[in-house]
C-alpha cells in the first residue's frame, strides 16, 4: 500500500498492524500522475500506484536526495517540436543535438519507444557515440534490474532513460525533455493490460506536471502530427517524411474467370525473384494463411522456399529483417475494415513495409481484388490522402456540434 495522507480519526472497523514500512517514497509528481491515470483509464488509485513503486523492496546502495531539496535549473520548457525524417541516421543525429543541452546541465531526458526492439536499438546507437550513458527499461528486464534503475533515477544518477511504457512510472526529479519516438506506431497504445492509455497522451500529461519540453519523432507523419503542424501547434524541426512507393497487382479477367486464388502475374514474379536469389515478404494481415501456404508451395521454387516469408503484422514486433521484394496481399481488407481509422492505419502499415524494404526506391506491390479502393488510398500521395481524411473528420465534427446545438 501507499500512504497518501495522515489523520487522527479512529476508523469504526478493526484495523491491522503494519508488517513493515518501506523507506522508499513516491514523489508528489508520481502521485499526481497516478491520479490522472486512474481517472482517465478507469482504474483504482491503489492499483495504479503499484505501477510507480520499485519492483524490488530490497535495499540499494543509492541514496536518494529529498525531493524538497531538488531545484529545476537551466532550460525552460519550449513549445512542442516535431522531427519527421525518413533518414534514420540523420534523424538520430538531430535527436542527439536536441538532447545534449539537457543532459549537459544534469537534467533528465525520457525517450519513449513503442516497441522493445526499437528501445534496444536506440540505446545502442546513442551509447555508441560515448556522449550519452542511457539506461533502458522494458518488461523483459528482471525485477532487480528495474528496481536498480528506479533508485538510480530517483537519486539523479541517470540523465537519459530509453524505454517502453513502463519508463513513464519512474521517479523523475528534474525531467527536462520527453521524446516520443516513432509517434505514428500504433503500439504506443497497449490494448491487453492496464493502463490502456496512449503514450502520447501520457507523455503530454507527464510533461505538463514536470514543466518539461516535448519532442515527437517519426519517419512518417500521423494524422495527429499532420494536424498539429497545420495548426501551428508544434514547431517542425525537420519535415522530410517517408514517401511510400506502390505498384498495383490486379486480377486479370482470365484470373477471375478461372477463379485463380492468386493472379498468374504474381506467381510468375515470385518464381523470377526466387531464381535471382532475392528475398521476398508476402504480407497477409490475417491469421488464416493455410490456403496461401499450399498455393505458394505448389507454384514456387521448392528448393528456394527459404527466400520466401509469409507473415502478418507480427513481422514488426521484433527487429525486422529487410526484404528485396514485398507484396501486400489483399490490402483492401485492411482498408474496408469496419473502423473509421482503417485508412489511417493502412497508411501506417504501408510506411512500415517501406521501412523494411532493402531497396527504398522499389515499390511495395499491392495485390488486390478491388483496385478502385486501393488506388484511391494507398496508390495516391499520402499527403493528399491524410489531408482528405482531416477535412472529412473536421466536417463530421462540425456537423455533430451543429446537431447538438
Amino acid at each position: 500500500g501507499v500512504v497518501l495522507k495522515l489523520h487522527n480519526i479512529s476508523p469504526a472497523h478493526q484495523t491491522k498492524e503494519l508488517e513493515a514500512i518501506s523507506t522508499t517514497a513516491l514523489t508528489p509528481k508520481q502521485v499526481q500522475f497516478a491520479r490522472w491515470i486512474a481517472r482517465t483509464s478507469q482504474g483504482g488509485l491503489g492499483y495504479t500506484l503499484r505501477l510507480f513503486q520499485p519492483s524490488s523492496r530490497q535495499a540499494t546502495n543509492t541514496n536518494a536526495s529529498p525531493i524538497s531539496s531538488i531545484v529545476s535549473t537551466g532550460i525552460a520548457p519550449k513549445s512542442p517540436r516535431v522531427l519527421i525524417d525518413h533518414n534514420i541516421a540523420r534523424r538520430t543525429k538531430k535527436l542527439c543535438q536536441i538532447i545534449e543541452p539537457y543532459t549537459n546541465i544534469g537534467r533528465q531526458v525520457l525517450i519513449l519507444a513503442p516497441e522493445k526492439w526499437l528501445a534496444v536499438k536506440l540505446t545502442h546507437t546513442l551509447a555508441a557515440g560515448a556522449r550519452f550513458k542511457p539506461v533502458i527499461v522494458h518488461t523483459n528486464l528482471s525485477q532487480r534490474e528495474i528496481s536498480a534503475v528506479w533508485h538510480r533515477v530517483r537519486a539523479r544518477q541517470v540523465n537519459l532513460v530509453i524505454g517502453t511504457q513502463k519508463s513513464l512510472f519512474l521517479p523523475f526529479n528534474d525531467l527536462g525533455l520527453i521524446v516520443i519516438e516513432e509517434e505514428q506506431y500504433k503500439t504506443h497504445k497497449l490494448w491487453n493490460q492496464y493502463p490502456r492509455l496512449h503514450n502520447r497522451y501520457a507523455a503530454q500529461k507527464l510533461a505538463s506536471i514536470n514543466q518539461a519540453s516535448l519532442l515527437y519523432t517519426a519517419s512518417f507523419p500521423s494524422l495527429f502530427l499532420k494536424h498539429t503542424i497545420a495548426q501551428d501547434s508544434v514547431i517542425p524541426v525537420i519535415n522530410q517524411p517517408l514517401q511510400p512507393r506502390t505498384a498495383i497487382i490486379d486480377f486479370t479477367f482470365n484470373d477471375k474467370l478461372k477463379r485463380y486464388p492468386l493472379p498468374r502475374t504474381l506467381l510468375t514474379k515470385l518464381r523470377r525473384w526466387q531464381r535471382d536469389n532475392e528475398t521476398i515478404l508476402l504480407f497477409y494481415n490475417r491469421r488464416d494463411t493455410s490456403f496461401l501456404t499450399s498455393i505458394i508451395s505448389k507454384h514456387s521454387a521448392k528448393d528456394k522456399n527459404h527466400l520466401l516469408t509469409l507473415s502478418t503484422s507480427a513481422i514488426f514486433t521484433s527487429h525486422p529483417a529487410t526484404f528485396d521484394h514485398i507484396v501486400w496481399l489483399f490490402s483492401e481488407r485492411d482498408l474496408t475494415y469496419p473502423d473509421f481509422r482503417s485508412t489511417e492505419r493502412a497508411l501506417y502499415t504501408l510506411a512500415r513495409l517501406q521501412q523494411i524494404s532493402a531497396h527504398p526506391r522499389r515499390s511495395i506491390h499491392l495485390l488486390t481484388l478491388r483496385s478502385d479502393i486501393v488506388t484511391k488510398t494507398l496508390g495516391q500521395n499520402p499527403d493528399d490522402v491524410i489531408t482528405n481524411i482531416l477535412i472529412k473528420r473536421s466536417e463530421e465534427h462540425t456537423s455533430e456540434l451543429q446537431s447538438h446545438s
